[in-house]
């Protein structure tokens, strides 16, 4: 039955396909009658697109135009806070003095070192980090 189902579907394919290519075909009649040339003519595009001549022409232009390349933007300089190192050391001492790492002090850091230079945040993270792996700080 599948098999059926799938010759059928071929060959409703093949009939479609041939059908539409036998429907362009034209015969030319400057050909002798005795002998048949088929050929086949192009088919030209659907000028129903709604485009006037003048906006088509405009396309071609814009499409044929390279695009301009835009500047980039420049990013801003991160800011630079001096007192933020100072402030999250204050953190840190405060977790080795209590022991205890909690989530506010994780929120504070994180605040405090938003304005850190990058070398300033590694420097706080590995104090911290030094402090844990030998248990002087413990995480809550």
């Amino acid at each position: 039955m599948m098999r059926l189902l799938g010759i059928a579907l071929v060959a409703g394919a093949l009939g479609a396909g041939l059908g539409s290519l036998l429907s362009r075909r034209t015969v030319d009649a400057s050909a002798p009658t005795t002998a048949s040339r088929v050929v086949i003519a192009p088919t030209p595009a659907p000028r129903s697109c709604g485009l006037s001549d003048e906006d088509r022409e405009l396309l071609r232009q814009a499409s044929a135009t390279p695009p301009v390349a835009e500047a980039p933007e420049t990013p801003e300089p991160p800011k630079h806070d001096p007192q933020a190192l100072t402030r999250a050391l204050a953190l840190v001492e405060q977790a080795e003095t209590s022991g205890r790492w909690r989530e506010e002090d994780r929120e504070a850091l994180h605040a405090a070192l938003r304005d850190a230079s990058p070398e300033e945040t590694d420097q706080v993270m590995l104090r911290l980090t030094q402090d844990i792996n030998a248990q002087r700080v413990r995480l809550d």
